[in-house]
């Protein structure tokens, strides 16, 4: 994971990727000072709640930077800097499924010493994408659930939080660090074990009490085994979620950010998302998220995701659903 992300140093998991990013959000208050926190409105919807709730118990501010066309506002973002926050946390790919430019906002962030949180949550993009370390990020944390482990009605999952070496410290949870036995050979040993079963309560890193050790262990085989193909599957995602979006822009259906790149997910607004919906079902199939929910603005759209698990045929079948409402 230490690889993927860029970073220097990675905890042995998290409970998920919500829990990660609230943790990591502590993480920069707690080094910077400031008691503010910007989050871009394109994070995860859940993630946001849940790090509106920690946050409130440490009494600290959390404010929401706007959206552009579906991206984090990179002009309000620098405005909202001006009077100055411990992090601003950026997802990419974001919850709309679009790759958002995080080195820009390094930028930014480095000229007001303030600590960039890069979230990913569609793991496998780090597969293919440049990774957030190389982009400036300070932090990165998100979800590994799709590396090898099944949904599961929304959990368990295995967050992840990486950092730079200077912030290990400040790490939640517990790291695998590399030592020697009595006889010279090589073994492994969990340390830094700052959280409160293992020492007095007030001096804990954190107070969170689980990690997903059986999905992180399962994470840790998969990404064995998968190795340096890791870069093919990704990009089978990708050209697969392509084959989706060119199959429905051919059959007339609006694909909402129809110029601008992604990886696996992106936005369409059928005809009639209840007739899909209705018909997917019928049939079996995930018809994909009504997001309207979480963003009244996008209202009659769904969030739609191609993966390594879906054949051509599939996609066939979708899109035939999809194009074929009046």
């Amino acid at each position: 994971m230490s690889i993927l992300t860029g970073m220097d140093i990675c905890n042995a998991s998290m409970y998920d990727g919500a829990t990660a990013m609230a943790e990591a959000a502590l993480m920069a208050a707690k080094s910077k000072g400031d008691k503010k926190v910007l989050v871009s409105k394109a994070v995860h919807p859940h993630y946001r709640e849940v790090l509106k709730t920690y946050l409130w118990g440490a009494d600290l501010e959390v404010e929401e930077i706007p959206l552009s066309d579906g991206l984090t506002d990179f002009d309000q973002c620098k405005k909202m800097l001006e009077t100055g926050a411990s992090a601003v946390i950026v997802q990419s790919p974001n919850f709309f499924g679009l790759i958002e430019d995080v080195e820009v906002f390094s930028e930014i962030t480095k000229k007001s010493s303030t600590l960039l949180l890069a979230v990913v949550t569609e793991a496998m993009s780090l597969g293919l994408l440049k990774s957030p370390g190389e982009m400036g990020a300070d932090i990165v944390c998100g979800e590994a659930q799709s590396f090898g482990n099944p949904v599961s009605f929304g959990g368990p999952c295995a967050g992840y939080i990486s950092a730079r070496k200077t912030f290990m410290r400040r790490m939640p949870g517990r790291l695998a660090g590399e030592t020697v036995d009595s006889a010279g050979n090589r073994v492994y040993t969990l340390t830094l074990q700052t959280r409160e079963q293992h020492i007095r309560r007030e001096k804990a890193t954190s107070n969170i009490c689980t990690n997903s050790g059986l999905v992180a262990l399962r994470t840790a085989v998969y990404l064995s085994l998968i190795g340096v193909r890791l870069k093919e599957l990704a990009l089978f995602n990708n050209r697969t979620a392509s084959y989706l979006h060119e199959k429905l822009k051919e059959s007339g259906v609006e694909i909402v950010h129809g110029n601008l790149p992604f990886f696996n997910e992106f936005l369409i607004r059928p005809k009639n998302i209840k007739s899909v919906m209705d018909e997917c079902i019928k049939r079996n199939i995930n018809p994909g998220l009504d997001i309207s929910k979480f963003y009244p603005e996008y209202n009659n759209c769904l969030l739609i995701c191609a993966t390594e698990m879906l054949t051509m045929s599939d996609i066939d079948e979708y899109v035939q659903i999809v194009g074929g409402q009046k």
